[in-house]
């Protein structure tokens, strides 16, 4: 496995999603409005440890998919987390 083949979606309680994937030598982070921005991997931790550490569960999820191939685009569909 390599980080290339991973996508991390971070879902807000509102159904926003920040995608983040592993292009080349650095990360791309996809807002929910489909921007994209070149990040750092302490840029990526910033942004998930927080939503982790949370003992609130309603607030935010993580999901974590894995690829044999290339990694698709993430849809932007609403997602809610009840």
């Amino acid at each position: 496995m390599k980080n290339h083949q991973f996508r991390i979606d971070l879902i807000t309680r509102h159904g926003k999603v920040q995608s983040f994937r592993k292009k080349g030598e650095v990360w791309e982070q996809t807002s929910s409005r489909g921007i994209k921005r070149k990040a750092t991997a302490e840029q990526v931790l910033n942004h998930l440890l927080p939503a982790l550490a949370m003992n609130k569960p309603k607030r935010a999820a993580v999901e974590v998919r894995f690829f044999k191939g290339k990694v698709p685009k993430p849809k932007n569909k609403d997602k809610t987390l009840w």
